[in-house]
Formats: structure tokens, sequence, C-alpha cells
């Protein structure tokens, strides 16, 4: 009997004492639990670690949450002064890793990068039903910094990365207009209001588009007072009677404007569209920079070398055809084109 329950063992790689367990385990075990008797039973100290006392772990855990943001081997450097000034037995580093892992993400956030970090990343956000708008009731203009270097003119003496305005109608996600230059500035912004307003016909006559509202960033060039007028500077005086000369376009033209939340690039819903417009496109042109230093392509400083950039006016003249193919493209927001979504809903130009 022994000689056939160490082939049994040797058969399952358990010792002969597991199996006495599973035995007594099942004689033990009522008659209609008999197999669940044999499942094994959690230890009281599972998921802790037996390696380290209380007082370690908040050592660890306070010293790691820390703005100054050091790393796991300076914790255990810490520990390691810790334990032989106490005269205890130091866990090793893999058992310092294992701790700061089990810290929340959110808790680390907030103590190593602040309150700013943390509300941009696991701060609530309130979803907007942008579905739910009509037509060019409200648009949404913001600004945004190519990854690309281009030249100024055909000399190819001064480089620079030029910034997009771009104005978005929210509910058709359909980009009506937009303006492309060196500095973003408060003349960018009334260029790009002007080419979303005013189009020319083949009549030569210009017909215009007039949002009810006008979303934008809460930036000093979008407080300019061609936008609000004179009339800003007035706002904690109370209500104020101005005349019509201080008053700014956006009272001229009916348009209200509102202002994005500080700080808060979340809160306007353009900002995910531009990983369409420029991202894709930019990144095949000559002079992609890429988004950082360390996501910069090894062939940069070459197309620069043999000046193979683009002038500003050859990337204005490709953008009109970028904006053709994101809005013939069905947008997963909407479930359609951004060109299908103001047919539906009838746009009409307004005279």
């Amino acid at each position: 009997i022994a000689q056939a329950l160490d082939d049994f063992c040797t058969n399952e790689r358990i010792t002969r004492s597991t199996l006495y367990t599973y035995w007594r385990a099942w004689k033990q075990a009522p008659e209609h639990e008999k197999l669940n008797g044999l499942l094994s039973r959690a230890h009281h100290n599972r998921g802790r670690s037996l390696a380290m006392t209380e007082q370690m772990r908040c050592l660890v855990v306070t010293r790691y949450c820390r703005e100054e943001q050091p790393f796991a081997q300076h914790i255990y450097e810490e520990l390691s002064d810790y334990c032989q000034t106490t005269g205890t037995y130091c866990p090793s580093i893999s058992t310092v890793r294992r701790e700061i892992e089990r810290v929340p993400p959110s808790v680390l956030c907030l103590s190593r990068e602040g309150a700013d970090a943390y509300k941009r990343k696991f701060g609530p956000v309130t979803r907007r039903d942008l579905n739910s708008l009509p037509v060019d009731a409200w648009w949404c203009i913001d600004h945004r910094q190519f990854d690309l270097l281009v030249y100024e003119d055909d000399r190819h003496e001064k480089m620079f990365r030029p910034w997009l305005t771009a104005i978005m109608d929210l509910r058709s996600r359909h980009f009506v207009g937009w303006h492309i230059g060196q500095i973003p500035n408060s003349t960018s912004i009334a260029q790009a209001l002007y080419s979303a307003i005013c189009q020319e016909t083949d009549e030569d006559r210009v017909r215009g588009f007039l949002p009810r509202n006008l979303y934008m960033d809460d930036g000093k060039d979008y407080r300019s007072a061609y936008l609000h007028g004179k009339t800003w500077k007035w706002q904690d005086l109370g209500r104020v009677e101005a005349s019509e000369e201080v008053k700014g376009v956006l009272h001229h033209l009916g348009i209200t404007p509102v202002h994005a939340l500080p700080y808060s690039p979340q809160s306007k819903p353009i900002e995910p569209n531009f990983r369409w417009i420029p991202f894709r496109e930019e990144r095949n042109l000559p002079g992609w920079t890429g988004n950082s230093e360390q996501r910069r392509p090894a062939k940069l400083s070459g197309e620069i070398l043999r000046q193979e950039l683009l002038t500003l006016p050859g990337l204005i003249s490709q953008f009109p055809a970028w904006l053709s193919d994101h809005h013939t493209h069905e947008h997963s927001g909407i479930g359609c084109t951004p060109l299908d979504a103001r047919a539906a809903a009838g746009v009409q130009p307004v005279e």
C-alpha cells in the first residue's frame, strides 16, 4: 500500500502528507459536501506581506508618495537605514516594489503630481449630449500647434511650427472655419471667424452662416476687445450700459460668447477632433517633429539639411484636402459623416 501511495504521489507531483491532508478534509466534510472539502482554503494572511511590519509599510508608502517622486531604490535605502536603527530584519527590494504597486494610481497621482494632474486624469467628467443640439447652434473655437516644421516662404530662411485656429460645429463635427499662421492671437481668431461666417459663391456674393453661441477658451486672446469690446473690463462694476461703439464684434453679429473652464482642456469638445486633424496627416510630411522630444524622428535632421520642409503657403494649400477627407469619413459620435449630418438638418445659409 505504501508503494502504491508513493507512486500515486509521484505521478500527481504532491507529497504523501498533502495526500493525507486531502484525505482528512474529505472525511471531515459533510456527506453532501465531500468534494467541496477538497477545495483549497485561503490563509488568514492571504494578500499581506509577512516580511514587512505595519510600521515598515507606512514608511514605504508615505516616503514614496511625495512630490519629489523618489524611485523605489531610494525608498529601499531609507527602509534599510530604519531597519538597521531598530535592529529588525530588512525586506528585499522586490518586497518594497510589491508594496508600492498596491498603492492606488489615483493616490499616487494626487500625492506625486498634484491636484491639477489628479483633476485632469481622475476627476469627475460630465458628458455633454452634443447630438441633441441643432446644427450651427453651437460653434467651438480653439488653437492647436502643428507638430511640423515649415518655412515662412520660398527663401527658406525662417523655420517655425505653425498654429491652427479652427472652428467646429458641435452637432455635425464639421469644421466650418479655420486659419493657419505663425502665432495664435485675436487676429487669427478674427480670420478664422471670418472664414466660417463669410463664404464666396460662384456669383461672387458673400453668404454667411451665423451660430447662436460661440464656445471658446478662457485665454487672454479670447477675451480681446475685438470679440467682447471694451465692456469686458467693466464686468466687475455690475451692469453698465455701454454704447454700440465700444461693444465687440460678437455683439454686433448676435452671437453669445461662452468661455470654457480655465485649465480644463477636456471641457472643449473640439480637442478630441484635433487627433485626426492634423495629427493623422502631418506625420506623412517632411518636417514632422513628433509631439515630444523623446518621439522626435531621426529623419528630421536630414530633412532640414536638405531643405525639404514645406512652406507655410504650401501647408495652407494642402489643408482643405485634409478637411474634405475628414468631412467624408463617418464620425463615431454621430454615426454618419459630418457632411451627411449637415445635409440631414437642411442647413441653409443666411443672407
